[in-house]
């Protein structure tokens, strides 16, 4: 349980991507607009956890995990080669543009769920939960 609790407190405390987005749509076009980036973060959020539920972090330890390991380390290395040769720009900024709140709401949900924090909580409050209901059920029968 303190294992658990300094990892989940550490993790509370490092910002994360979607942090810098809700600032970032707050500070560009009000409280409003970070509120509702803000509901995009927390729909991503059920959905991670609508994944835990539902299983699906048992199929992805099988060999099918195995796959997804080498794809993604494969395309990570390739945007690592093409960000290195990259050559870097100059754009003018011609004014901020104010956003709808759809945009606002989907850039909550994909940054979410693009997130490796968010998916590093999911896994933790997974397997806490599911040795808690086998606990739960042995103790019940």
């Amino acid at each position: 349980m303190i294992t658990l609790f300094g990892t989940m407190f550490v993790l509370a405390i490092i910002p994360s991507p979607s942090v810098f987005a809700v600032v970032a749509r707050s500070i560009a076009s009000g409280f409003i607009h970070g509120a509702i980036t803000t509901a995009g973060i927390v729909a991503g959020d059920f959905i991670f956890l609508l994944l835990a539920i539902l299983g699906l972090w048992t199929i992805a330890e099988t060999n099918a995990l195995f796959l997804v390991k080498y794809l993604g380390s494969a395309y990570l290395i390739y945007l690592g080669i093409v960000t290195w040769r990259a050559k870097p720009r100059q754009q003018e900024i011609k004014g901020i543009k104010d956003v709808s709140w759809l945009s606002n709401f989907i850039c909550g949900l994909l940054i979410t769920l693009s997130d490796p924090k968010a998916k590093c909580l999911c896994k933790i409050n997974y397997k806490l939960f599911s040795k808690a209901c086998q606990y739960l059920f042995n103790l019940c029968n």
